[in-house]
């Protein structure tokens, strides 16, 4: 438990399960996945810097 939180990763293995059934990935996936949570990540770092409420 941290900070009085507990976290259940059980969706997480399952989702890294279903990954792995894919590996090897191939290069042009590989760089989707790696664009696409590139620009999911700045957006929500930009999200949640411009929402100071």
């Amino acid at each position: 438990m941290v900070y009085g939180l507990s976290m259940n990763f059980d969706r997480v293995d399952e989702k890294t399960a279903a990954l792995d059934t894919h590996r090897p990935l191939g290069p042009s996936l590989a760089e989707n996945l790696h664009a696409w949570f590139r620009m999911e990540m700045t957006y929500t770092s930009n999200a949640s810097m411009n929402n100071k409420t």
